[in-house]
């Protein structure tokens, strides 16, 4: 009996030119009273060094004109104006001049399918994330709180890559902004609720330092190897399962992504030796 060997995909180059290097500005100006946002204790612990969360977004074909992204998120940067300004030098406070988000808009060589059923489609990630220079010498002062690239499939599929400035934009924030930009490009910007850059500086009011006392590095390189990057993929039937196991009293519909998110933390401190706390639905 013949025994068929598997055929594997086969790993895929990827091209990518960029045909647009701009900055936009936000719609509207900054008023003179919020020129200057303070940033919260807890976002001045963070190090003066750059630190910065990559993500990115698929869309398939119809994502939109470039055009069309590149006007709602210019209105959408006047509702979160620190993005459009500038890191201080001593980090403490963004001066919202205005200036404006990098923007880049990229072509690549292939389609968002061939790009989704690549085996090494992980590793290509990273070419879908800003990387660019912004501006020579600028990196502590007038340090870029966001950096966005627009690529552009065969296909018409879009991938929409940030670099955003944790100090500014955390997990949350950012799923904040980006429903915003989407709203706004879709016509929706009247239902959009405003976000709310004083709720952490209520909570942790900043402290003023000066250069004899610099902010604290509270995040340790990593040490021992480099990281290490992977797929994990998820039927529709497994986050079902999951949704109905992390059902409880106080979360009784869980969300497909908190579902996903829990489990993967869940194990994730299992794997660094964290303590979980026991329960049915721990």
């Amino acid at each position: 009996m013949m025994k068929m060997k598997k055929k594997t995909k086969t790993e895929m180059e990827i091209e990518m030119k960029i045909i647009i290097s701009e900055k936009i500005k936000p719609s509207t100006p900054t008023p003179p009273h919020l020129k200057t946002h303070k940033l919260s204790l807890l976002d001045q612990f963070f190090s003066v060094c750059e630190y910065r969360t990559p993500s990115v977004l698929f869309y398939g074909g119809g994502g939109g004109s470039v055009s069309r992204l590149r006007d709602s998120l210019s209105k959408t940067l006047s509702l979160f104006y620190p993005l459009a300004g500038r890191l201080t030098a001593d980090a403490s406070a963004i001066n919202c001049t205005d200036e404006g988000a990098p923007f880049f808009i990229a072509r690549a060589n292939c389609s968002l399918a061939a790009f989704l059923g690549s085996p090494n489609r992980v590793e290509l990630v990273p070419h879908f994330i800003p990387n660019h220079a912004v501006e020579p010498n600028e990196m502590v002062t007038g340090l870029v709180p966001l950096i966005l690239q627009v690529s552009v499939f065969d296909c018409g599929g879009v991938a929409i890559g940030c670099q955003v400035l944790h100090k500014v934009l955390d997990g949350t924030s950012r799923t904040h902004f980006f429903k915003t930009w989407a709203a706004v490009a879709a016509g929706r910007g009247s239902d959009v609720v405003p976000p709310d850059f004083t709720a952490a500086i209520s909570l942790f009011p900043p402290v003023d330092h000066g250069p004899e006392q610099p902010p604290v590095q509270v995040l340790r390189p990593i040490e021992g190897g480099g990281c290490m990057a992977k797929a994990f993929g998820f039927s529709p039937a497994a986050i079902t399962a999951l949704q109905a196991k992390g059902r409880s009293e106080t979360v009784p519909q869980p969300t497909r992504v908190e579902s996903v998110s829990g489990f993967i933390w869940k194990h994730l401190m299992a794997a660094a030796v964290i303590p979980v706390r026991t329960g049915s639905n721990s």
